[in-house]
């Protein structure tokens, strides 16, 4: 009776899938290989299918463990392999970002101090990520990663590689002996009317350092891949720069990293190759916010990088060294993701955007406080999450929220092809897609209550949408009044002087101004997303 009680149960299992097929409710994959969702503990939700052309992700390592970690208990190169005691989980790597690989370049000089501010904050969520430098230091300021010296001996080592290849050319046939290096002196940069910065010096510190700095970014490319040969996307960046690693995520998840893909905030230069005149060079894409490769780019840079080493040893910006190796084998810059900023949030150079949903990738020129407040803004942005997005996600229209857990365990004809995922960005404690609203909360409305008065003496230009006139000496608070009492209004600029009120619904950066009085401010709770998503 048993056996004959299991047979029906599964003829009526058979017969229940049949009529469900009929009634179009069961999913039509369009791929040979089904995915198979796997819930994270904790979240309430059921298992469910799709279909997905993509990639498997794998991560760096091949393992999809997520061994916990503490401060000073990282490997060398940064790269998690052995598992620890179950800690916070706030310190385990997120399985999401095994996709991504980073090199983050510094100098002995400063490494102690700058190297810790990126490791307590953002990179507790990364896996992969090695620290590049100029000198072999272990166990850096005490997080137990080490500096890979990546400056001496790369010349020579480079240079006897051409020769055992005998692929020696015209262009990379030089002397034993590295030539001469160009001396910058300072900054010399202006925005483009297409945005992209003109760049002529760059301001020279007095450190061993930032003197080998150019050294640094060809050989990262090297060893970032050697590292971690299953990530798909690599960036290389400075040790004063911050990621939002969710954006980066999600932004390049849009991409095939099979393709080439050289990504980066742009910049023209002079200096370098012979190029005297702006625009006479490829744009370079800027080292200090964040240079981003898809695989299929790094993969065809290797081919020529012992080249490129060599060829451009004499060239005063390591980025520009980059971009010249990428023109040497067909590739140039494109910026299909946005948000890599070259300054502080808080930066009269930094105007922000007219989108406060717009989602920031990195920022640059970072100093301790601006990290803490960055990483404030990870908190703020997980927390406005509304739980119910949850509900709509799948592999396919959001795979940056997923991580691949691999095959189905116990392979059948039934389940030959099948990929497992896990929903792991529900419960992950780095999940945060952060917007440039939060880190607006952070750094400009923090600590402030209702609407504040800047300064006398500081104007707020640009994105004005109203100017009218009005005596200050009758009605001094007539302006900041009307800003008060039009919804669409975020800043306001009185010009005493010439007795003129400017509205603005753009928020720009203050700049002192001496041609005049000037009052402004900003009215708190305007510049916020409301149409957040996942």
């Amino acid at each position: 009776m048993l056996d004959l009680s299991r047979r029906n149960t599964v003829r009526l299992m058979v017969a229940a899938v049949f009529l469900l097929a009929l009634a179009g409710l069961l999913p039509n994959y369009s791929d040979s290989t089904a995915i198979e969702v796997v819930m994270p503990s904790g979240s309430g939700s059921s298992s469910s299918s799709g279909s997905s052309s993509s990639r498997p992700a794998t991560g760096a390592s091949g393992s999809t463990s997520r061994p916990s970690v503490v401060d000073g208990d990282k490997p060398s190169s940064g790269h998690h392999d052995a598992p620890a005691a179950v800690v916070d989980p706030a310190s385990q790597p997120d399985p999401r970002f095994d996709k991504l690989a980073f090199a983050f370049h510094s100098g002995k000089d400063v490494v102690d101090a700058r190297f810790p501010l990126q490791h307590r904050t953002f990179l507790r969520a990364v896996r992969n990520y090695v620290l590049v430098g100029d000198a072999n230091i272990p166990n850096v300021a005490g997080t137990g990663v080490s500096m890979v010296d990546v400056v001496h001996g790369t010349y020579e080592a480079a240079l006897a590689a051409l020769d055992a290849a005998k692929n020696k050319t015209s262009t990379a046939t030089v002397s034993a002996t590295p030539p001469p290096k160009s001396n910058p002196v300072s900054v010399d940069q202006a925005a483009d009317v297409d945005g992209v910065v003109k760049l002529a010096k760059r301001r020279i510190e007095d450190t061993d350092g930032w003197k080998n700095d150019a050294h640094k970014f060809l050989p990262a490319v090297r060893t970032v891949y050697e590292k971690f040969p299953d990530a798909e996307w690599f960036m290389i960046g400075d040790d004063d720069v911050y990621v939002y690693v969710d954006n980066l995520l999600q932004g390049v998840s849009r991409l095939n990293a099979n393709e080439i893909h050289y990504i980066g905030s742009g910049n023209l230069f002079v200096g370098c190759d012979g190029v005297e005149k702006f625009g006479e060079g490829p744009v370079f894409a800027h080292g200090g916010s964040g240079i981003i490769m898809s695989r299929g780019a790094v993969l065809k840079a290797l081919t020529k990088l012992d080249t490129c080493i060599v060829k451009y040893h004499g060239c005063w910006a390591g980025d520009i060294r980059v971009a010249l190796c990428m023109r040497d084998v067909g590739i140039t810059i494109t910026n299909p993701l946005g948000g890599l900023n070259q300054v502080v949030p808080n930066s009269e150079q930094y105007t922000y955007p007219t989108d406060p949903c717009h989602r920031p990738i990195t920022f640059h020129h970072l100093k301790a406080p601006h990290f803490d407040r960055l990483y404030k803004a990870e908190q703020r942005a997980r927390s406005l999450v509304p739980p119910a997005l949850w509900d709509s996600v799948t592999p396919t229209a959001n795979p940056y929220l997923y991580h691949t857990l691999g095959n189905a365990t116990k392979p059948s004809k039934a389940r030959v092809g099948k990929v497992r995922v896990e929903l792991s960005a529900r419960t992950s404690p780095h999940y945060a897609p952060v917007r440039i609203a939060d880190v607006w909360a952070e750094f400009i409305e923090a600590n402030q209550h209702g609407e504040k008065v800047e300064a006398v003496g500081v104007a707020r230009p640009g994105g004005q949408f109203l100017e009218f006139g009005i005596d200050p000496l009758t009605n001094l608070a007539a302006c900041r009044e009307r800003c008060l009492g039009d919804e669409r209004c975020r800043a306001w600029e009185l010009d005493v002087a010439n007795k003129r009120c400017r509205l603005m619904d753009e928020v720009h950066h203050t700049e002192t101004n001496d041609r005049g009085m000037f009052l402004s401010g900003i009215v708190t709770g305007r510049y916020e997303c409301f149409a957040r998503d996942l």
